[in-house]
């Protein structure tokens, strides 16, 4: 079995926090995901999933974590870019788009 690895880069912004994933979203992610609602530090996060692989069903469930713990403890919008097709259709019917919403820029 292959193991892809997972890597995010944060970049700041006057307005925005910005979060880059790049690799599979699964359980070899999970630390990451943790980390990433402390570093929140603007009410406007935006994730960009455009060098995204695979999101597999444990990934789904460390976004929907992620994002409700952004949203309770920063009351931080977010915004999702960079999605595929795919992503994007996971996301509808996975209920990840009840706590993101699509840049619509991207």
């Amino acid at each position: 079995m292959q193991k892809t690895n997972f890597v995010m880069d944060i970049k700041r912004n006057q307005s925005f926090d910005s979060f880059v994933f790049q690799g599979n979203i699964d359980i070899h992610a999970e630390t990451n995901f943790k980390e990433i609602p402390a570093l929140v530090e603007k009410t406007i996060v935006k994730l960009d999933f455009s060098q995204v692989g695979r999101i597999n069903s444990m990934g789904i469930a460390l976004l929907l974590r992620c994002f409700k713990k952004i949203r309770e403890e920063k009351n931080a919008e977010i915004v999702l870019t960079g999605l595929n097709t795919i992503h994007t259709m996971l996301f509808k019917t996975t209920g990840v788009f009840l706590l993101a919403s699509l840049d619509n820029n991207t």
